[in-house]
C-alpha cells in the first residue's frame, strides 16, 4: 500500500495514522496519477478490507504542515 504511487514519482505517503482498529494512510499525490487504476489494484489485493477515500486539493502541503506543527512538535 505504501509504494502505491512511488512509481515514476506520481506521489508520495506522508503519514500513517492507526487508533480505535482503524488505520488512515495520507498521501500526496500529483495530477496526473491514474488514482482510479492503483486503488481498484489496491482493492483486489486486499479483496477482505474495506477502503474509504477522500481527496482535497493541497499543493502547498498545508494541511500537513499544520498537522506536524499540532500533532509532532514542529518536527
Amino acid at each position: 500500500l505504501l509504494n502505491t504511487f512511488n512509481s515514476n514519482r506520481q506521489g508520495r505517503f506522508v503519514l500513517l495514522e492507526s487508533f480505535n482498529g482503524y488505520r488512515h494512510y495520507y498521501f500526496y499525490i500529483t495530477p496526473n496519477a491514474n488514482v482510479g487504476e492503483r486503488l481498484a489494484a489496491v482493492r483486489a489485493a486486499w479483496p477482505d478490507h474495506t477502503f474509504e477515500t477522500e481527496e482535497s486539493d493541497d499543493p502547498l502541503w498545508d494541511w500537513f504542515d499544520t498537522y506536524r506543527q499540532e500533532h509532532l512538535g514542529g518536527a
